[in-house]
């Protein structure tokens, strides 16, 4: 999936914008895309490097999500610097969102929001993705394209993607697994419950594609859907 789009993104413009995510899913991929053959299978000079959220701690903090995949993937990896476009969330919270946006308006410059090749999202029990969280204020965000979010349950901030960023991704992938996110995926997509408004559902790139991949844990109370 990642090596697919990585490669024919690069071969057609000549670079790829991956947004990684935090979380347990993902880090089993980014294991995988260290070690052969997947490594070599993609031009890493040619990729950039992003974050859909971060924890507002410093990057060598064991709760950073950019520390873990540098662990995992990016120190394994022969990819410029300049293309390893992390968060500052050491700064204060408003700063380091306000940086990064920037950051981000440099590398999609005269773009009202920036085209992701592609974004790896995971979600939550409560159903959030990203650092967009039930109830928080980065759910209305519709114009900027990085908020700085305090999640009130974790009395923590965090630095986000906001739904405009991401929706404007040309791909999204959901990367799910384990027991522990069954439920919420049965009320994302039984037909019953799908009423029922958690974050993750308001991601909905228009001009792009989305797509779930849940292992059959998270899928084991799926008996109905419909699209």
């Amino acid at each position: 999936m990642v090596i697919e789009s990585a490669t024919s993104t690069v071969a057609e413009k000549g670079n790829f914008h991956l947004v990684l995510s935090g979380g347990s899913t993902p880090g089993e991929v980014y294991s995988l895309l260290s070690q052969e053959p997947y490594r070599s299978s993609i031009d890493w000079k040619h990729v950039h490097l992003w974050w859909g959220d971060e924890r507002c701690v410093a990057p060598e903090h064991p709760d950073s999500n950019y520390r873990k995949a540098n662990e995992l993937l990016i120190r394994y990896l022969d990819i410029p610097k300049n293309q390893i476009h992390r968060i500052p969330a050491e700064l204060a919270p408003a700063e380091a969102a306000k940086l990064y946006q920037q950051e981000m308006q440099m590398c999609f410059s005269g773009s009202a929001f920036p085209r992701f090749d592609l974004i790896l999202l995971g979600i939550g029990e409560d159903g959030h993705t990203a650092s967009l969280f039930p109830g928080t204020k980065a759910l209305l965000e519709n114009k900027r394209w990085a908020v700085e979010n305090h999640v009130e349950k974790m009395h923590a901030w965090r630095i986000t993607l906001t739904y405009p960023a991401i929706n404007a991704a040309s791909k999204v992938v959901v990367l799910v697994s384990g027991t522990s996110k069954a439920k919420i995926i049965q009320r994302i997509f039984d037909h019953s419950e799908r009423s029922k408004k958690y974050p993750i559902q308001s991601v909905n790139p228009p001009q792009g594609k989305m797509q779930w991949l849940c292992d059959e844990s998270a899928a084991s109370l799926i008996t109905s859907y419909s699209s």
